[in-house]
């Protein structure tokens, strides 16, 4: 500050030579905005009349420190005209040239410094009669625009937009332009937000708003966003005025619009009004012409809005009938309207009342007695609504409309929030309808009654189609789409509600559609009433035109019985084998979960067996866990039986002597007691489950012990002995064993005290089975076969075939498995036991061959053995024994066939060769597109194989699992190098309409019309689909979207230089309150922005959604971001990912950003277009055609020209 002190008294030494302080001085010291410094005529550039702004030798000899300086201008008298951008601290070629001071003047940019006109003083003005574009647009101006004592005619666009700091404008009566004669352009005073007046200078001082006589057009958007927050401003537009530019009035503050020009019919008087003249932001605008006559000529000729149309009316005087009654009504509006009195407006009086009717007729059951006026009953609340030039109110009966209550079980609620507790009785719910005439579809000729129909929906997901409407076609409508409408009208008042499935909580419903007919006099039902829909878009329905504004939609939640669910498990076994029960089945195993009002830990059971009951505490088992339920007796029934279930219970079967499948049931549920520890009683829900029994070669002598087929595993090959022809298996101590390949089935053994004590594994090592006990070798011959067609044929009488696995004697010869590698004796066969020294030995592996084929009728065994592979496995010649290794496998096992195959090492051959091995992938797609190839899909070993996905048209790919873990939405997927089997599935959802950025408001912002390339790749080439995106990209993004980046800068940041190429587009995000800081001045624009802050800074360009849900699971009304991410939900724009989830705190992609950015701006890929001119397109490596977001990336880097029809996008050429 001294410096600066010590600048200006040197500076003033030097103008005192030259000519007195106030010459210059005048005002304040010009440092800030409240001391500005008043700039004499000799510091202003004036030629010819024409202000050109402050001069630049001037500003430059009083600020030689090039302080950014603030000044008032007193606009001398001779001054005629004010050119563009006058008052404004910002370069043109007009100002440069006549020496007036700019910021940004090109050829002198070593000197230049900032200025800001705070006031200007246009009482000295009396010539100036032009204020040309922009002259004033965003400057800090405060206070009252005074234009009384000029002569302007005209203001040209933008003259004053922006200047957030005018409280009041006083125009000149001389005024006839207000932006362009023809409309086109305005904004004289857009965004003035602190205004509280405009007014004449023949006004009266409490005048809000008033326009000069003399005017006669009104340029687009000149008022829009005006006035300061929670003004109700009316407007007067007066007779002179001819034209008016789309949206002059925008603003939410206006109210009222009276057009004082007269219309003249077809004869047009407002060809110069817009089709959006009167487009404003206030849901409850009046737009008030003279008459019928000028309503008609601006909505016959000027094809206004539909919210236009909504607003528009005109006075007209109703007469009550002969009561001599008359009252000034507005036409197409609530009657509540009452003009104030001495005014051109109006206002509702809520507690209006239509006259009361003296001599009423004798009242008529089930009828009301009212006003008419033409075809339509007048209400104390309701529109006027006539076409009548001389309207007159006549007294008519009406039937009454019925009366509607939402009921549970024929009982009437409160509201439509229902709930059904569910018990052994049946619950409906619905609505009660009551009519005083109401009969049920009966009566004499002489008769006159009324009846209801009702037609049901369940609307689900957004769409009228709910489940119920597949599942119940005979009470539930359906929609085909809109207009489409597929009804079924019921006797139904209400509909049952039988489990949880029925339950319909926001967002979903169920709807009903209530029709009324009358019958009088025995004739036909005529239709008097029919109840409104919601949202379901019925599109053109003139069959079922609503006759009331009603509509019945209720939410029904149901309350379940307390209820655990026992699931027992399935379980695979071979014949044979102890358990814990003493018998040959495994032991059975449960997972019990509670529902959702059931505690596990707060649940008592007990088994009333026996004199006092014994009862057991669920307090130790955790929900879903897979237990053993001692209180639970279990029994086996063969599912072939037809009535497993007698009136003495279960017929269940005493041991596992015949292969097949079994239900795994409870036999003692009705023994038992289930209560919460308050009491409460708990139902049991039982889901059997199947034991599938594999059978061995011999099961009666297994069963009788008088054979043996498997030998218990060793941990050491010294301990291997195979001298009773039985092979073994050496597993290494301390191995893991799996139960049917699941960790959770447990190991068991056969003491009731620690099951998990004494399992015991043993090797399976059984004959082949036989189809046909009369063809002796069946299945070996076919073996056989299929190891001559993969290349390994077999000498005749050199081989043997064996099944092998691995079982828990203990547990029933449940199959089990080992992530270990297991190494295999296989006793010499008798033909060469003796000398075995002189044999090449070899074994192959039949994979996949399961003993279930004995089981399974709907298969054939020969096809099964002709899809198996063939594996050979490398042997070794012990003393003990041929052996081979295995690798172990927890999931799916070791073991199927083997065959054994022995040749003289002198010659002959023991089968060989290169046989191709093949892997099945397992190919599925759910509801809403394809997969293709689909189903059980073969593919050679070591080789790729690619599987495209395809979403149905109003669906899009969630996700794709491959074995089981998702790879994203892809749209293609290769398996390479094939080596396993595999599984892909290809999920989809449904496509949530985008909102029209016209509605949302996103196209007040950013251009959503041209479709620009709003993002590019990186220098190396690349898009980076999956990188993070900074804060910088985000801000340069919208920036390149703006549709007005010329704004006024008023934020700047400590770590975003001036030359930094991100530093325009985020100071003027930032200016205009799109984007904060993070504190301390700084920005950190290299840090990279999550998906809660990008949905945030995207929906500042859009109107917030008052109510609605995120629809996440990961979102709650707590959450700072919660009315962001809902609103952007509403639109459209954001779908989460398949697991329901947001993830808000996790960095947002490119990819991501592109998706919702074309969503905000209604902008889809026309991808037919794209597929076929991929050359000319500009394309990154790093995002394939296969790539989930290829499209949205196509759409975002590539400018191009296009045509809509019905929503979707059509690419005519690029740009």
């Amino acid at each position: 500050m001294k410096k600066r002190l010590t600048a200006i008294l040197l500076t003033l030494a030097l103008v005192l030579s030259l000519g007195p302080v106030s010459v210059w001085a005048a005002g304040g010291s010009g440092l800030s905005p409240d001391d500005p410094m008043a700039v004499p005529e000799e510091g202003m550039v004036i030629k010819g009349g024409t202000y050109y702004g402050i001069s630049y030798e001037w500003f430059k000899g009083i600020n030689p420190n090039k302080d950014t300086m603030y000044f008032s201008i007193p606009l001398p008298e001779k001054v005629t005209t004010v050119i563009a951008d006058g008052f404004r601290d910002s370069w043109s070629s007009e100002k440069e040239n006549n020496g007036a001071a700019t910021y940004y003047s090109g050829s002198r940019k070593t000197d230049w410094a900032h200025y800001n006109v705070v006031t200007i003083d246009f009482s000295e003005a009396a010539n100036l009669t032009t204020i040309k574009s922009q002259a004033a647009m965003g400057a800090p101006l405060t206070g009252v625009l005074d234009l009384s004592n000029t002569k302007v005619q005209t203001i040209e666009k933008s003259a004053f937009s922006g200047c957030t700091g005018l409280t009041g404008v006083i125009l000149p009566d001389t005024l006839e332009v207000l932006g362009a004669a023809d409309g086109s352009s305005g904004s004289v005073f857009n965004r003035c937000s602190g205004l509280e007046f405009v007014r004449t200078a023949n006004s009266e001082e409490s005048t809000v708003f008033e326009l000069p006589d003399s005017l006669k057009a009104i340029g687009k958007q000149t008022f829009k966003d005006a006035f300061s927050a929670g003004m109700d401003v009316k407007v007067v537009i007066p007779e002179s005025v001819g034209t008016i530019g789309s949206e002059a009035f925008y603003s939410g503050r206006i109210s009222q619009i009276v057009v004082k020009r007269q219309g003249d019919g077809w004869d047009s008087n407002y060809t110069g009004y817009n089709s959006k003249a009167f487009h404003t932001g206030n849901s409850s605008l009046l737009i008030i012409f003279n008459d019928d006559k000028s309503y008609q000529d601006y909505k016959l000729n000027c094809s206004p809005t539909s919210t236009s149309r909504n607003a528009m009316t005109h006075p007209l005087t109703i007469r009550f009938g002969d009561t001599g009654i008359q009252q000034e009504k507005l036409n197409y509006q609530s009657i509540q309207y009452t003009r104030i009195e001495g005014t051109d407006f109006w206002e509702k009086d809520t507690t209006y009342t239509l006259p009361t009717l003296d001599n009423t007729p004798d009242e008529k059951p089930g009828y009301d007695i009212q006003w008419m006026l033409g075809g339509s009953a007048l209400t104390n609340t309701g529109k006027v609504d006539t076409n009548l030039t001389n309207p007159q109110a006549k007294v008519s009966y009406s039937l009454q409309n019925p009366t509607v209550q939402f009921s549970v079980d024929g009982v009437a609620q409160a509201n439509g929030n229902l709930t059904v507790e569910l018990d052994d009785q049946e619950h409906t719910a619905g609505v009660l309808v009551s009519h005083p005439l109401l009969l049920e579809k009966q009566g004499s000729t002489e008769d006159e009654y009324v009846y209801f129909q009702y037609c049901w929906w369940d609307e689900y997901d957004q769409t009228p189609n709910g489940p119920r409407s597949i599942a119940e076609p005979d009470i539930f409508s359906n929609s085909e789409g809109s207009g489409i409408l597929n009804r079924v009208k019921t006797e139904r008042s209400e509909i049952p509600i039988e489990s949880k499935d029925h339950e319909r909580i926001s967002p979903n419903q169920y709807m009903v559609e209530i029709y009324g007919y009358i019958v009088r006099n025995g004739g036909e039902p005529e239709l008097f009433y029919k109840s409104h829909y919601n949202f379901i878009d019925f599109g053109s329905d003139n069959d079922y035109e609503a006759t009331v504004t009603n509509s019945y939609v209720f939410q029904v939640t149901v309350i379940e019985p307390k209820t655990i669910t026992i699931e027992s498990q399935d379980i695979t076994a071979y014949t044979g084998g102890d358990s814990i029960n003493d018998d040959s089945f495994p032991t059975a195993r449960y997972k019990v979960t509670g529902a959702e009002n059931v505690t596990l830990g707060e649940i008592v059971v007990t088994d009333k067996a026996g004199e006092a009951g014994v009862e057991y505490a669920l307090s130790d088992i955790e929900e879903g866990e897979i237990v053993l339920l001692p209180w639970l007796e279990e029994g086996f029934v063969p599912k072939a039986e037809a009535n497993a279930l007698s009136d003495d219970g279960f017929d269940t079967a005493d041991d596992d002597r015949e292969a097949g499948l079994y239900d795994i049931v409870a036999t003692n549920l009705n023994e038992l007691t289930v209560e919460t520890k308050d009491g409460d009683p708990v139902d049991i829900d039982f889901y059997p489950g199947t034991l599938t029994v594999r059978n061995v070669s011999d099961p009666d002598k297994v069963l009788d012990n008088t054979v043996d087929i498997a030998q218990p595993v060793v941990h050491s090959e010294d301990d291997v002995d195979t001298d009773d022809g039985i092979a073994v298996a050496v597993i290494p101590d301390g191995a893991h064993f799996y139960t049917n390949g699941q960790e959770d089935l447990g190991v068991l053994g056969t003491d009731t005290t620690d099951p998990d004590a004494n399992p015991q594994i043993a090797l399976l090592f059984d004959d082949i089975l036989e189809r046909d006990a009369a063809a002796q070798a069946d299945t070996q011959a076919l073996l056989a076969e299929r190891a001559a067609e993969t290349g390994h044929a077999l000498t005749e009488n050199q081989y043997e075939f064996k099944y092998l696995d691995l079982i828990n004697e203990h547990d029933g010869n449940a199959w089990v498995s080992t992530d270990q590698d297991i190494t295999i004796f296989w006793p010499y066969p008798e033909a060469v036991k003796s000398s075995y020294n002189d044999y090449t030995f070899s074994v192959l592996h039949f994979e996949g061959l399961h003993r279930e084929y004995q089981i399974d009728t709907a298969e054939d065994m020969e096809n099964l053995i002709d899809a198996s592979n063939v594996v050979s496995i490398s042997a070794a010649k012990t003393d003990k024994g041929v052996k081979f290794t295995l690798s172990g496998d927890a999931a799916n096992g070791s073991f199927s066939p083997f065959a054994l195959a022995w040749t003289k090492e002198s010659g002959g051959s023991s089968g060989g060769g290169g046989g191709t091995t093949r892997y099945t992938i397992t190919a599925s797609a759910e509801d809403g597109g394809s997969i293709s190839p689909s189903g059980s899909v073969r593919v050679a070993r070591g080789s790729d194989k690619t599987f495209t996905i395809r979403a149905d048209s109003g669906y899009e790919i969630a996700d794709v699992l491959v074995d089981g873990e998702s790879v994203g939405a892809v749209r293609s997927y290769t398996f390479e190098n094939v080596r396993e089997k595999h599984t892909i599935q290809a999920q989809f959802r449904a496509v949530k309409p985008v909102a029209d950025p016209d509605h949302t408001g996103v196209s007040n912002w950013l251009n959503a019309e041209d479709h620009m390339a709003y993002l590019t790749g990186y220098p190396d080439g690349t898009f980076g689909p999956n990188r993070s995106m900074t804060r910088a990209e985000v801000a340069q993004m919208f920036y390149a979207l703006l549709l007005n980046q010329d704004v006024k800068l008023t934020v700047s940041f400590s770590d975003v230089p001036t030359e930094a190429w991100y530093a325009k587009a985020v100071n003027t995000l930032a200016s205009l309150g799109m984007v904060d800081g993070v504190g301390g001045g700084r920005f950190d624009p290299d840090r990279a922005i999550t998906r809660a802050e990008f949905t945030t800074i995207a929906m500042g360009f859009a109107h917030r959604v008052s109510e609605g849900e995120a629809g996440f699971s990961d979102v709650s009304e707590s959450d700072w971001f919660y009315p962001y991410v809902m609103s952007a939900s509403q639109y459209g724009w954001i779908g989460g990912y398949s697991d329901g989830t947001f993830r808000p705190n996790n960095t947002i992609t490119r990819a991501e950003v592109t998706t919702i950015v074309n969503n905000m701006l209604a902008r889809a890929a026309d991808k037919d277009y794209v597929d076929t001119h991929a050359d000319s397109l500009r394309q990154f490596p790093d995002v394939a055609g296969g790539y989930w977001g290829y499209y949205q990336i196509m759409e975002a880097v590539n400018s191009h020209n296009y045509t809509k029809s019905d929503g979707m996008e059509d690419w005519t050429r690029l740009k």
